[in-house]
């Protein structure tokens, strides 16, 4: 576990506080959580393909036919 004091600034009606590098997250979201007395930041983590590909409109596109010949021989 790696543990270290850091400084809370109050800006206007926020208080905000810097990570050390050793605590950067990857991206640019989290989800902050408060739950009895207890702050806690945790990284979003990236959708899967399979996820992003489910939100996809279908294609309507009229596709040309292909022909479907062998593969051409190859002397090894």
């Amino acid at each position: 576990m790696i543990e270290r004091r850091i400084k809370l600034h109050r800006e206007g009606h926020e208080q905000t506080i810097r990570l050390p590098d050793e605590f950067a997250l990857p991206g640019d979201e989290a989800i902050l959580r408060l739950e009895a007395g207890r702050l806690t930041l945790e990284a979003v983590g990236q959708p899967s393909l399979l996820s992003t590909l489910s939100h996809l409109m279908p294609l309507d596109d009229a596709w040309p036919e292909i022909e479907d010949r062998l593969p051409e021989p190859v002397d090894l």
